[in-house]
């Protein structure tokens, strides 16, 4: 194809780089972005992706090009020589990635290529999943990051405390802030459909859903569901919605702490939605968040949040009937809040209605993403 030809194909032409090995925030925001991108007939996208996973899969339903450059089975160095190789064949404008390692490959990658600028976005604070003190390795880690940001045109932070943490760790870099949103219509289409997990009616539900790592603090979850078991026996069930290393600790932790069937660990759902869609209330215990896609969905299902007041859950739950903020993860505090958004007489509603603000709606997302992208395109030479 002509060079002019192939230019004025599309007017934005976008390479998401992401680890695709999990199905977790990053990955779901990234999904409803994307498929809010190709819809727009002025958007050309395609995603790499740097493992085979849920998100190839439900990207490739929605007729978005997935690249795979398996990660286990390449070095850094490779995967950053066949990624510029993709850069060169498809000529993208712009690079936009996603974590620390595809932050790395996509900037190096971008700032070889003539034409092709990157960018970033974070979808949540650094994680120390070992707990451990930082050290030398972590230091020169940071130090690579912060340079490689100067590669990139900028760094999108989903939430207002993101973006100064960002402002502290990545000195010198444009910080946009960006909040993430999700497609209501494909959510509650989603939860109408058959799930999973059966989730009866005979107690209220209450629930995490996420990754069990240490930041999400399942610990403190669980902690809580007990004060509210011992309040109101056989009244309360408490659904734990996801995998993660940490898991068989919290098994253990809820043996102790005598859940035994009132609290059920169902792993990785595919489909969660139509669990979701039955619960009185989604929990979220974490040390810190962006804005999490988990509390998106629910509210986007009517169902109400009651959340330690982090990150991007203080602007989101801006409202009571969305649910409770809890300034402490103090677990009597946590079971207070629990029972006052879903009391002992609470009953599943016949009908719900979305209760997701409209700056979380993946229109004014992708909106604010695609204004973005063109002002970056607009710093380009053109090419020849």
């Amino acid at each position: 194809m002509p060079t002019d030809a192939r230019e004025s194909a599309s007017s934005v032409r976008i390479l998401h780089v992401a680890s695709g090995d999990l199905w977790a925030g990053a990955e779901v925001a990234l999904f409803h972005l994307a498929c809010a991108l190709v819809a727009d007939p002025g958007v050309e996208i395609q995603v790499v992706l740097l493992n085979e996973g849920e998100l190839a899969v439900r990207l490739r339903k929605a007729g978005i090009k997935v690249h795979i450059l398996n990660e286990r089975a390449h070095g850094v160095i490779s995967l950053l020589m066949r990624l510029t190789a993709l850069i060169r064949g498809f000529r993208p404008q712009l690079v936009h990635t996603h974590r620390n390692k595809e932050h790395l490959l996509g900037a190096l990658a971008a700032a070889v290529v003539p034409g092709a600028i990157s960018l970033r976005t974070v979808h949540g604070s650094a994680e120390n999943p070992s707990g451990r003190t930082p050290g030398l390795r972590d230091s020169i880690l940071r130090r690579l990051d912060r340079s490689i940001a100067r590669l990139q045109a900028c760094a999108i932070a989903v939430s207002v405390p993101l973006a100064a943490e960002l402002g502290a760790s990545l000195p010198g870099t444009p910080i946009r802030i960006i909040a993430n949103g999700i497609d209501c219509a494909a959510i509650q289409a989603a939860a109408a459909e058959p799930g999973e997990l059966v989730v009866r009616d005979d107690r209220i539900g209450i629930c995490f859903s996420g990754r069990l790592v240490p930041v999400k603090r399942v610990d403190v979850f669980l902690a809580a569901a007990r004060l509210v078991l011992d309040a109101y026996p056989q009244r309360y069930r408490f659904y734990v919605l996801g995998d993660g290393p940490l898991r068989s600790q919290l098994e253990i932790q809820a043996s102790d702490l005598n859940l035994g069937a009132d609290c059920i660990f169902a792993g990785f759902l595919p489909h969660a939605l139509p669990a979701l869609r039955r619960m009185a209330t989604l929990l979220l215990t974490s040390d810190h968040e962006g804005t999490p896609m988990a509390a998106l969905e629910a509210l986007a299902l009517g169902v109400p949040v009651v959340a330690h007041a982090v990150g991007g859950l203080v602007p989101l739950l801006s409202s009571t009937e969305q649910g409770q903020l809890v300034s402490t993860q103090d677990p009597a505090a946590i079971a207070a809040a629990i029972l006052k958004a879903a009391p002992p007489d609470w009953q599943v509603p016949t009908e719900r209605h979305n209760l997701l603000p409209a700056e979380y709606r993946i229109e004014t997302c992708a909106a604010a993403h695609l204004a973005l992208y063109r002002e970056l395109i607009s710093r380009l030479p053109r090419r020849r």
